[in-house]
């Protein structure tokens, strides 16, 4: 008999500031599956992104600029598992507005540029319609992996520039 191959994609979106980027690598860490990075595609090109992963079996893509195409991930990669981390929203303000996060071009892209809340929270009001049709998904609370090796206490996290998501640099 063949041995069993067990294919895992991830697809890991939501609002920046989350912690999307710090829960992708741990994804990618814990299960040694390629990572790619939004930069790796240009942010908000989806060609790119279906262009970079199609060649492999499993796979972690930090997402959260491009939420507004997760249906179309569903769509194209039914096996794919959708991931959310969910963060209290003042925190992401508060992380936004510590790198001068500019939301212009997301509210562009999900098509609410006169909406008056905060990005995040339309994203997860979005969010909770969507999984409803999603048959693939996780949602992580930010602190869920406080224990986890990677793990960088928020005292020592201070430095910190738009995409560390580590000691290192």
């Amino acid at each position: 008999m063949a041995p069993l191959i067990l294919i895992m994609k991830y697809f890991v979106t939501g609002p920046q500031r989350s912690g999307s980027t710090f829960v992708s690598r741990c994804l990618s860490h814990d299960y040694g599956i390629l990572h790619f990075d939004e930069v790796d595609y240009g942010l908000f090109d989806y060609k790119r992104f279906v262009d970079l992963v199609k060649g492999h079996g499993s796979w972690v893509v930090h997402g959260p600029a491009m939420f507004h195409r997760t249906m179309d991930v569903v769509k194209d990669f039914p096996d794919a598992t959708i991931v959310v981390v969910r963060r209290d929203i003042k925190d992401i303000l508060k992380s936004q507005e510590r790198i001068q996060w500019d939301d212009r071009m997301e509210r562009r892209n999900l098509r609410v540029r006169g909406d008056k809340r905060p990005i995040a929270q339309i994203k997860y009001d979005i969010w909770d319609v969507w999984k409803c049709s999603i048959k693939h998904y996780l949602e992580y609370q930010y602190g869920d992996f406080s224990r986890h090796p990677l793990w960088v206490d928020k005292e020592q996290r201070t430095n910190f520039k738009q995409k560390q998501w580590g000691l290192e640099g």
